[in-house]
């Protein structure tokens, strides 16, 4: 278990330190440091692999070399070596894919056990049914298969202590897949193809209801004063100015979060200072 810990812990840094600077580095030290964190979080996640954490870091490094890749950026020795391993980019893209779908899996059934244990004890607590945001519908997108009803499924169990860390696990890798898919579209920007965005605008919408108990107002507001939610709002407003050209949310969100990086750069200063790279790489976002 140490070696797992150990493995994670340092593909978990080496993540933070190139997910802290908002862009590709093209610098030899950090895509070396990226092939290392690849090495690393492969080997956490076969030591844990029924772990939410491992599979959620093995897809984040993934995505982040992949992306990498995808841009031309890895030196020819570092991407002779991860051709030996991965095939190219795409395939990376791919298993990161994969781990990350299996994070929200596995995340999905610690929080539903913990619902089902809360909702023993009041049998009349409504469920809800899940719709599909009016956005989506009217683009006509058929949302990804693991899209999850998450504030319906979260509904009523107002004050449950329990689901706080389950519901933390869930909505981080709700984020981390929708970081997934902001990679993904912008490591093929010109290709016509606006499924990716969609995708990831869908996951943070999740993520974020997820994270906050949903606008109806599931009592773990805690969870909207925490480091993970204010990554994901910093992810969410990124790729709204990216791919849909406004600052704020007009989807499922609504006015419920206007100005997502904002409100980011006011929950990391207050959370983490203001000289903290995840605060100053919100402020490098505002002033682009």
């Amino acid at each position: 278990e140490w070696e797992a810990d150990a493995c994670l812990d340092l593909a978990e840094v080496l993540n933070l330190r190139a997910y802290a600077r908002t862009y590709v580095s093209r610098h030899a030290a950090h895509l070396a440091e990226l092939e290392e964190a690849v090495a690393a979080a492969r080997r956490g996640c076969a030591l844990a692999p029924s772990s939410v954490r491992s599979h959620r870091l093995f897809g984040r490094t993934l995505t982040s070399a992949a992306h990498a890749w995808m841009l031309g950026l890895f030196p020819a020795e570092n991407e002779a070596r991860l051709a030996q391993d991965w095939g190219d980019g795409a395939a990376m893209f791919r298993e990161a894919l994969a781990a990350h779908k299996e994070a929200v899996a596995i995340a999905r059934g610690i929080v539903e056990e913990a619902v089902l244990t809360a909702r023993s004890d009041d049998a009349s607590n409504p469920t809800g049914a899940w719709q599909p945001p009016q956005w989506l519908v009217e683009l006509g997108i058929e949302a990804p298969d693991l899209l999850l009803q998450s504030e319906a499924m979260l509904r009523g169990h107002e004050g449950q202590a329990s689901l706080k860390e389950p519901v933390l696990e869930l909505g981080e890798s709700l984020a981390a897949l929708g970081e997934y898919w902001y990679c993904v579209a912008s490591a093929s920007p010109d290709d016509g193809d606006a499924r990716p965005a969609l995708h990831a605008r869908i996951y943070f919408e999740d993520a974020l209801l997820t994270l906050s108990g949903g606008c109806r107002g599931l009592a773990l507001g805690a969870l909207q004063r925490s480091v993970q939610f204010g990554d994901a709002l910093k992810d969410y407003g990124k790729l709204l100015e990216s791919f849909f050209g406004r600052p704020g949310g007009e989807g499922l969100l609504g006015a419920w979060v206007p100005r997502p990086l904002e409100r980011a750069l006011e929950l990391h200063e207050d959370l983490l200072g203001r000289s903290h790279p995840r605060t100053l790489n919100v402020r490098r976002l505002l002033s682009r």
